[in-house]
Formats: structure tokens, C-alpha cells, sequence
């Protein structure tokens, strides 16, 4: 394998990257302005539309919920919201959301202004820092392909605390492997801001990065003693300051109920092997993530992956099994590998082969083991994974187009899938617009890859990455103007249920809210108005009749089931249900299904007509 010098640490990388002849200077660094475009591009994507998309339930609408509460209570430490409690974490994502709303008020772009920003930041980190680690080059190349993925820009369009996380998560990696090149002070700093932002966000997932990292590398790089230099280890340390200062306050606000739950439901249970809310997944599951993220450029990904668990095998038999335990066949293997690492002060292919498998194996490889996954849990790894593809993209050259026969077959499969998918869902769930939407989306997207294909067949290499760049982002932009807002209407009905009972009920009428679904989004929703809200206990009817009866005026909200249930009940009293009953219909994503909201207002006029 010929060797590409992708870093000289004593010269600048933009002048000395051996990469200049190859496609990615042509198309993008020497085209600036077509550079600049697609960059602004998919910025403009992360922040399109955000204002106009109702909260998603669960998980956006109760960070939104608490933010709203602890400006309204004062209380910073303990995240509290109706319906809320499995979504609380530790709080540096609710702090952002709240400063957020300072600035923008409390509304849809302003709960999703932090995780735009941070996703931005990410990308700022590859082209700079990465530029740095690995190269001009590869730093920039990595920064496009995040930018302009599939999967990845859609943590800005939804405000979880995954964004957040992974802007910290890549400043801690990136500041990590800077030190471990240049151990200057200023890299050890990051590497503690890193780990203390992250550990603000959600824990322990920073820590999970950080120390398999520093195990890989303390096993497999030369510079292994740097690891222990003071600085770096009191960085460290310190990195856990902010989450011991909030920990502390919040355990004296409840006497500890709320850390010891979150040890419980965030560490034991997952750490026990238990998945939660079904979150579960076979081994595997986050490579197929990878490959639809960065689907425009699944050519080049089985590539990526084989040399990945190439350079994986070669660090196993080379410098954790011991010799004896092999076969003789692999010995000479092993030392050859053995020989290859420790070439890394000089070799900078070693090196960065040595850095990204520490990066991916600490931020990806783990979770592939634990059965409880979400798609955003090794997001952490979507940075290196993007150094990593960058680099085999850079490797490629034209002639070597034909042999990428399992890329081209997961690209054709994948994108016709897509392409097949998004028409028929739109055909069982979405409305006439709905439909057409989707339709579009489908035909640009096919478009894309049919231009993108005779590129492939014409081995322009140049031209393929441009096209796979315009495909994604059309698709991300599509989805977000058209597709999204087309199924906005059932979406949002905690939005339009709000909307009603303020146009039925104008004055401080409180809300009972009598519904099976925990749906943090509408209580959300009633504090803007601003309604105080009831939540009847385990849906207890006699709660529900004690307020009908009651001389004050309530609004009550609730299924098809509970209304029912509701007349039932008093009918069996010799009673009717005397008020007006008004209907929102709206979609369950947990039940998978549209169901009939009933909003009923027991106004006092109405009681004194009806005593």
C-alpha cells in the first residue's frame, strides 16, 4: 500500500497535503465560490422552516417544557415537566434552550436555535481542528460530508440533546489527538471543556469517548506517555467540576432523589443490558446507520468499513494478543503490524489510521455491543466516521471506479428504496399535498442519482462528489419545505388543541387533562397561552366528575374512550353531559394511528343555563 504524508506538523497541511491533485482540491478548494455556496447551503438547511414545525413528542417538547420552568421557577439544578420525568438529564441543553428563549421568546425556532448552532459548530470543528489533526485536506473534506449527510442535519431540526453532545464529544476528540501530536496546554484545556460540556449534556457518553480513546491510544501510539503528562490528567479532573457543582446542588434540592433515578434509569439499566422504551437493536445496527447517512457517497463506504476492521484486525493480533496465542500463519502478520504502529511519529498514514481507529472504536464499536440503541447514540463517531470516509474518498482514484461493485449496489439499492418509499408512505398517511410533495422529493432525488450514475460510468470522479453533495442536500431541503409541513396539520394537534381552547376559553380557565397519552407538547403548548393545566391522577373519572361539578369554569380535554366512559357514567346517574363538544383529530406517533381529541367547555354561563 503506497503511503499518502497527510499531515506535516512542522509545515502548514494546506500547502503540503500530497492530496492536491486529487478530485476533492479540484471540485471544491479550487472552485471557492461553488465551496462557499454548498456551505451555505447546508447551513440554511439546519435552520429552514424551524420556526413553522410543531414540537415533536416526546423527547423535543419536554426539553422545551423544562426550559419554560425553570425560567418561570427560578430552579436550574432539577429539570421538572408534566409528563416529562423518563426524558430529564442532566441539564446544560434545557440551560441553552432557556438562554434561547431569552433571546427569541419561547417558541419553536427558539428550541431548536441551540442544536442549529451546535451542529454548525461540529461542522466548524472538522474544517479547523481537523484541518489541524488530519490535514486541510481531510479536515475540510469531513466538514462537507456532515454538512451535507442525510441523518446528521436532522439534529438541528429536532432539539434533542444529541446535537449538543456531539459538538463536545468532537472538540474532546479532536483536542485528545491535537495533544497526543502537539501536548501544548492549550489542547489539554479543550480536551477538559470538551468533557465538561459533554458531561453537562447527558453524562456519561463523553466519558465512554474519551477513555476508550485514550485506551487505544495509550495500547497502540508511540506517543503513549503524553497521556500521562499532568496537565492533561488535571484537565480531565477538572472537566468534572461543573457536572460535581450541579450534581451537588441538585441533590440538595431533593435529598438526592433525582441523581440517585438518574444512576438507576441511565447507567444500571443500560450497563444491566435492559433496553428501555424498546429501544433495541441487533449488532449492526449503527453501521447501516452510517451507510444511510452518508448515502450519496456509499460508493466509497464498504471501502471505508474493510479498511476500518483491516486496521482493527491488524491492532488485535499486533498489539493486544500475545504471539503465542496465534497461528503460526498470522505471526508474521502480527509483527508486521507491530512494526507499522510504531512507525506513527514518522508515518502520518499510521498515525491517522492509529486516530480514527481510536475514534470509531470508542464511539461506535461499543454500542454495536449494547442492545439498547438509538440512532443517535453513536453519533459521537459520525465525525471520525466522516475523516475516515474522506480519507478513502482521497485514496480513490478514477480507474479504480469499477472495482467498487458493493458500494455501487448499496447505492442503487438504498436510493431506489428511498425513492420507492417515500411516494407509498406519502400515499397511506399524507393528504393530496402530501402526496405530491413526496412524489417531487422522489423524482429530484432520483435525478440526482441518474446524473450522479452516468458521472460514476464516465469515472469523474470530481463531478460524482459535487452531485452527491446536490443530492443530499435537495433531499434534506425538500423534506424540511415540503414533506414535513405536509403532515404538519395531524401532527400538531397539541398545537391546535391549545389554539381552540383559547379561542373557547379566552379568560384563566384551568384545563383538565384527561387523556391516556403522555404527550409533553400540549401542556407546552397550554403555558404559552398562558393556561394552568390539571392533569387528572391515573386518569381517575371521579377527579373529572368532582370538576363538572364544581361552580368555577374548566376546560376539559379528552379520547374518544374517556368522553365515552365519562357518559357512561352519567347516564348511570340520570345525568347527561350538558356543554359542547369540540373535536381535534390528531396523529399518535406511538399509537401509529389518528385519534379524535374531544375539548369540552363548562363555561359558568353555561352552568348557570344547566345547574
Amino acid at each position: 500500500m503506497s503511503r499518502l504524508v497527510l499531515i506535516l506538523p512542522s509545515v502548514p497541511p494546506n500547502k503540503t497535503s500530497t492530496l492536491n491533485h486529487l478530485f476533492f482540491m479540484q471540485a471544491f478548494l479550487q472552485h471557492r465560490s461553488l465551496l462557499i455556496f454548498f456551505i451555505a447551503w447546508g447551513v440554511f438547511n439546519l435552520f429552514v422552516n424551524n420556526h413553522a414545525i410543531s414540537l415533536w413528542d416526546q423527547d423535543e417538547a419536554a426539553y422545551a417544557g423544562f426550559a419554560h420552568t425553570m425560567i418561570k421557577t427560578g430552579h436550574w439544578t432539577v429539570p421538572e415537566f408534566l409528563w416529562s420525568e423518563p426524558h430529564r438529564k442532566t441539564p446544560l441543553h434545557f440551560w441553552a434552550i432557556a438562554g434561547s428563549f431569552y433571546l427569541f421568546g419561547e417558541n419553536e425556532f427558539a428550541v431548536r436555535f441551540p442544536s442549529a448552532v451546535a451542529i454548525v459548530g461540529v461542522c466548524a470543528l472538522l474544517w479547523y481542528f481537523g484541518g489541524l489533526v488530519f490535514g486541510a485536506t481531510l479536515g475540510r473534506m469531513a466538514a462537507v460530508l456532515m454538512l451535507c449527510s442525510i441523518f446528521f442535519p436532522n439534529l438541528a431540526k429536532i432539539s434533542v440533546t444529541d446535537a449538543l453532545l456531539i459538538f463536545f464529544e468532537t472538540l474532546a476528540a479532536l483536542a485528545l489527538l491535537r495533544f497526543v501530536q502537539r501536548p501544548a496546554l492549550w489542547n489539554s484545556l479543550l480536551v477538559g471543556v470538551g468533557v465538561a460540556g459533554g458531561l453537562l449534556v447527558k453524562g456519561p457518553p463523553v466519558l465512554i469517548l474519551v477513555v476508550g480513546m485514550i485506551g487505544v491510544l495509550a495500547v497502540l501510539h508511540p506517543h503513549r506517555l503524553r497521556l500521562l503528562r499532568p496537565d492533561l490528567l488535571l484537565f480531565l479532573l477538572v472537566g468534572f467540576v461543573p457536572i460535581y457543582a450541579w450534581g451537588r446542588a441538585a441533590w440538595l434540592t431533593d435529598n438526592g432523589a433525582y441523581i440517585r433515578w438518574m444512576i438507576d434509569w441511565y447507567i444500571l439499566k443500560r450497563a444491566s443490558g435492559e433496553t428501555v422504551f424498546g429501544q433495541w437493536g441487533p449488532p449492526g445496527y449503527y453501521l447501516l446507520l452510517f451507510l444511510l447517512s452518508f448515502l450519496p457517497f456509499a460508493w466509497f463506504f464498504p471501502k471505508a468499513v474493510v479498511g476500518f476492521l483491516q486496521t482493527l484486525r491488524d491492532a488485535i493480533i499486533g498489539c493486544l494478543l500475545p504471539g503465542v496465542l496465534l497461528p503460526a500463519a498470522w505471526r508474521e502478520r502480527a509483527a508486521q503490524a507491530r512494526a507499522y504502529f510504531k512507525t506513527a511519529t514518522t508515518n502520518e498514514e499510521a498515525n491517522m489510521r492509529i486516530f480514527v481507529l481510536a475514534w470509531l472504536s470508542a464511539g461506535w464499536v461499543v454500542y454495536e455491543i449494547l442492545p439498547s440503541k438509538l440512532p443517535a447514540y453513536a453519533m459521537g463517531a459520525a465525525p471520525g466516521m466522516a475523516i475516515w470516509l474522506a480519507f478513502v474518498i482521497g485514496q480513490t482514484t478514477p480507474d479504480q471506479l469499477a472495482s467498487l461493485r458493493y458500494g455501487r449496489f448499496f447505492y442503487v439499492f438504498f436510493t431506489i428504496l428511498i425513492a420507492l418509499a417515500l411516494p407509498i408512505a406519502a400515499f397511506l398517511l399524507l393528504d393530496v399535498w402530501g402526496i405530491v410533495a413526496a412524489s417531487l422529493t422522489s423524482f429530484c432525488w432520483l435525478a440526482a442519482a441518474g446524473l450522479l450514475w452516468r458521472a460514476y460510468r464516465a469515472q469523474q470522479l470530481d463531478k460524482m462528489l459535487r452531485l452527491g453533495v446536490i443530492q443530499a442536500l435537495v433531499f434534506v431541503l425538500l423534506a424540511w419545505v415540503l414533506i414535513v409541513p405536509s403532515f404538519e396539520q395531524p401532527r400538531s394537534a397539541t398545537k391546535r388543541i391549545a389554539q381552540t381552547i383559547q379561542q373557547l376559553s379566552p379568560n384563566a380557565d384551568p384545563v383538565v387533562l384527561h387523556i391516556p397519552y403522555d404527550l409533553p407538547s400540549l401542556p407546552f403548548y397550554l403555558t404559552q397561552l398562558p393556561k394552568t393545566y390539571i392533569p387528572t391522577p391515573k386518569g381517575e373519572l371521579d377527579t373529572v366528575i368532582t370538576y363538572l361539578q364544581d361552580d368555577k369554569a374548566y376546560v376539559f380535554v379528552f379520547n374518544q374512550e374517556r368522553l365515552s366512559a365519562l357518559q357512561e357514567a352519567l347516564k348511570l346517574q340520570g345525568k347527561t353531559l350538558p356543554y359542547p363538544v369540540f373535536t381535534v383529530q390528531g396523529w399518535v406517533s406511538d399509537m401509529g394511528k389518528l385519534i379524535d381529541y374531544k375539548i369540552v367547555y363548562k363555561s359558568k354561563m353555561m352552568q348557570q343555563k344547566n345547574p
